[in-house]
């Protein structure tokens, strides 16, 4: 049984470093892919390469064409690990998680969804965050269990995106575990902070919108469906409406980083 974890990053150079660190030793391997950056995302990773071998690095034209970098796990003793540049994870919860994994506790299930903060304030010094919870606000972590699939081919998606899975008998998209429903966020083994409202890219000057993911980015109809919706608002930019939608729900909440940022 192996845990690897995949990465999809472009222009993450602030964050990069402690997000692969804070999930070091919860993967058996991490891949980055590294989506055409700009900054110095590729450069940290790749020192991060020479310092920690279990860590891979390869440059990526096309975001939307990352699944087939993951499709031959399919059917394998393998559980992958969506982790992107703006999650920082509990390192110490992913333990009791990965020893769980390796018991064979989540073996019936196909996806395990933790819990996560989508942030709009971090203060490293104060180690405090304030953002909104999930529930009800979207889901940020994910498992999955590639053992209970047969295969999963997409031509034209992001990593751990589609709708071509092909399951084993007995087995299908609704067989997952809610850390949510079991764990408040402090109690959680399993959350992250996700920080998709956050400056994350030495290039940026700040932001007020999340920024558009991978698909958003790949086509020209919802990166100018963005930019107009935005302009309505008096707002310059091509922030993710999808996000703002999907990441924001509730009320606000705030919480002690200590665990995330050691």
């Amino acid at each position: 049984m192996k845990i690897i974890g995949i990465s999809l990053v472009r222009n993450e150079d602030l964050y990069i470093e402690r997000a692969l660190l804070n999930v070091m030793d919860f993967c058996d391997e991490i891949i980055v892919l590294d989506n055409m950056s700009t900054d110095n995302t590729y450069q940290v990773v790749e020192k991060m390469t020479k310092k920690y071998p279990s860590t891979k690095l390869q440059k990526i034209a096309k975001g939307n064409k990352s699944q087939s970098i993951i499709s031959h796990y399919a059917g394998t003793p393998t559980w992958l690990f969506k982790v992107d540049g703006d999650e920082i994870y509990d390192p110490v919860g992913l333990q009791e998680v990965r020893k769980r994994v390796m018991t064979g506790e989540y073996q019936k299930y196909w996806r395990l969804e933790g819990n996560s903060i989508n942030c709009t304030e971090l203060d490293l010094q104060k180690k405090t965050a304030v953002g909104y919870s999930s529930p009800p606000s979207k889901v940020a972590p994910f498992l999955y269990n590639f053992s209970v699939i047969d295969s999963w081919e997409e031509e034209n998606e992001q990593r751990l995106h589609g709708e071509n899975i092909v399951f084993k008998d007995g087995f299908g998209k609704n067989n997952r575990f809610l850390f949510f429903e079991k764990y408040d966020w402090e109690n959680s083994p399993f959350r992250c902070l996700h920080i998709c409202f956050i400056r994350r890219s030495s290039l940026e000057e700040g932001t007020k919108n999340a920024r558009l993911n991978a698909r958003e980015n790949s086509y020209f109809f919802p990166k100018a469906l963005n930019f107009l919706r935005n302009l309505l608002k008096g707002n310059l930019s091509f922030g993710s409406k999808y996000k703002q939608a999907a990441y924001k729900r509730g009320g606000l909440c705030s919480t002690r980083i200590d665990a995330f940022f050691d």
